[in-house]
């Protein structure tokens, strides 16, 4: 687990998440439970992915995100409408 830690640290989490998570469980458990901050580029995830990943990463790890890309008008958008606006109002941001 710790080389795959070392690895995870080099990745954004979005890369990680769909590289890894539907592998099998080891690895669902591993990105569950893993104890890095979390670097989302929304900007890389396709429009329809972006409800399943507010609920299966953005949700769950909102207290781990250290960086949140938003490059792009599109993920404004999806980002500042319903549901995603809620993980937005309860993401405390840092300096």
């Amino acid at each position: 687990n710790e080389i795959l830690y070392e690895i995870f640290e080099y990745l954004e989490h979005n890369d990680i998440y769909h590289g890894f998570f539907y592998l099998n469980d080891r690895f669902q458990n591993l990105l569950i439970n893993l104890n890095i901050p979390f670097r989302i580029n929304l900007s890389t995830i396709p429009k329809s992915h972006v409800d399943l990943y507010n609920k299966n990463v953005f949700q769950p790890n909102k207290h781990r995100i250290n960086i949140l890309r938003l490059s792009n008008p599109f993920t404004i958008e999806l980002i500042f409408s319903p549901p995603c606006l809620l993980f937005v109002i309860s993401f405390k941001l840092k300096n």
